[in-house]
């Protein structure tokens, strides 16, 4: 975990490009984040986020923003 996150938190951030059969094309770019908060030895909670930008509007796929919350509990 890294030091200086409040709440022993931790938070991790991916970006993606997305290409065609050609790198000369792109569908877009894809921004995930999320935080994750150990409550317990049996106890994780994750809040995630992501965002797709497609680049030019013509590819015919609509901008995405998603957010979710997760509890995972081990027995």
């Amino acid at each position: 975990m890294r030091p200086g996150l409040s709440w022993d938190l931790t938070f991790k951030c991916f970006a993606h490009n997305f290409h065609y059969d050609v790198f000369s094309d792109s569908y877009g770019w894809e921004l995930d984040g999320v935080v994750v908060k150990k409550f317990n030895e049996k106890l994780t909670g994750l809040l995630m986020s992501s965002f797709f930008f497609e680049d030019d509007g013509s590819g015919g796929y609509e901008d995405i923003k998603q957010v979710s919350a997760q509890l995972d509990y081990k027995f």
